[in-house]
């Protein structure tokens, strides 16, 4: 006990006194050096061209899945406009059909009991 009061006489132990020193000792050293410059890094040239030659080989890829998208469309593009015109060519039958419907209804309409029966038999014959 004599020797540990002795040793506190400034109010640290010896070992307190160490252990605060190193703890001090090492935060100056991080600080140092994270503040230090750091120099330039060495220049890798050849994983610089290989990176270039990868983002290379993806924008090829990239514009090869592009043109062949474009192809599609264009396709299919072609192949609506060749389906519209298919359409108006049945849009144009139709109403012809629809007219020839109505010309036939009405000259029906008109005719009479007996004339319609005529017909009706002249079918069969």
């Amino acid at each position: 006990m004599k020797e540990e009061t002795n040793n506190k006489k400034n109010g640290f132990s010896k070992r307190e006194f160490i252990w605060v020193g190193i703890m001090i000792l090492s935060i100056v050293g991080n600080y140092y050096q994270f503040k230090k410059e750091k120099g330039p890094k060495t220049f890798d040239e050849e994983e610089f061209e290989k990176k270039i030659e990868f983002y290379q080989n993806a924008i090829k890829e990239i514009d090869r899945k592009n043109d062949s998208l474009n192809l599609d469309n264009e396709k299919r593009f072609e192949k609506i406009t060749d389906l519209k015109g298919e359409l108006k060519d049945l849009n144009k039958k139709s109403k012809h059909y629809e007219n020839l419907y109505e010309k036939t209804i009405d000259s029906i309409d008109h005719m009479s009991d007996n004339d319609i029966s005529k017909l009706f038999a002249d079918q069969f014959k």
